[in-house]
């Protein structure tokens, strides 16, 4: 069957891939609401729902969320 050759992708990495899309998506709308230096960590993180060390586990700076494309990992 289509798709058996890979393996299946289990909770723990589908909540971390969901957390890291969240983060990302509430970060870029509040860079074009308020300006990306006007935008705090504190506030992606509110808004995404975590706490700011969550927010640099996934993200080291606030430079790389703007820099980062979820497409560049698949195409390597």
């Amino acid at each position: 069957m289509p798709g058996e050759d890979r393996p299946a992708v289990g909770l723990r990495e589908r909540k971390k891939a969901r957390t890291k899309a969240a983060i990302q998506q509430h970060a870029m709308r509040l860079f074009a609401e308020q300006g990306y230096q006007a935008t705090t960590v504190e506030q992606i993180a509110a808004a995404a729902e975590v706490s700011p060390s969550t927010f640099f586990r996934y993200f080291p700076t606030k430079e790389d969320i703007a820099l980062y494309d979820a497409l560049d990992p698949v195409l390597l």
